[in-house]
């Protein structure tokens, strides 16, 4: 994205690199590594370096092709090296088809610790972590904007309220999370295989 989380952490890492579909300017100013440009599904991702820290922070709900995806990722990691990311945990929500989190167009996959599992054990990898908490949005939210977004995600189920929400604020209820559901899980995948997939 923006660069902003890997500029954060430049003092921690020697190498810096990013990965996306579009180059962002922003990013590339605090990057001293190399901006590879594509899909991470791409045939023929190519890199001049093994990471020993991949993150991937709202990025598995974008995968079109999870296992292509995590072959790329681990042909990209040192021996040892870790996958670090966050996405959503469909298993937090009692109906995953209403999840404000699935009605967001770019999202097309959804993630339970299961599917993690699944994907570790095909991939050569290991889960080493698999921690609930909410939407890093929600997360630093402050009282006031937390008790409004209560109150917005309470009214979803009312087409009549949130029709009239919408229509004074433009703010869908219906596209607003519980400020307090635990909704997303932080992971750690570790490679453990050399050969991967």
């Amino acid at each position: 994205a923006d660069g902003a989380f890997i500029d954060a952490v430049s003092d921690l890492v020697d190498i810096i690199s990013a990965f996306d579909i579009y180059v962002d300017e922003r990013c590339k100013k605090v990057i001293n590594g190399e901006y590879i440009n594509g899909f991470i599904e791409d045939d023929m991702v190519k890199s001049i370096f093994r990471y020993d820290v991949i993150t991937a922070f709202d990025i598995f709900e974008h995968f079109y092709e999870p296992m292509v995806a995590i072959r790329n990722c681990t042909t990209l990691l040192e021996k040892d090296g870790v996958i670090f990311g966050e996405t959503g945990n469909a298993s937090a929500v009692a109906k995953p088809h209403a999840w404000w989190y699935v009605h967001l167009i770019e999202h097309h996959i959804f993630w339970t610790e299961s599917a993690f599992q699944f994907l570790a054990r095909h991939a050569g990898l290991s889960l080493e972590m698999f921690h609930l908490n909410a939407h890093k949005e929600r997360r630093y939210m402050s009282p006031i904007k937390r008790l409004a977004a209560l109150s917005l995600h309470q009214i979803r189920n009312s087409k009549q309220l949130s029709d009239l929400v919408f229509s004074f604020t433009s703010v869908d209820p219906r596209m607003i999370g519980n400020p307090y559901a635990k909704d997303h899980v932080m992971f750690i995948l570790k490679k453990v295989n050399q050969d991967g997939l």
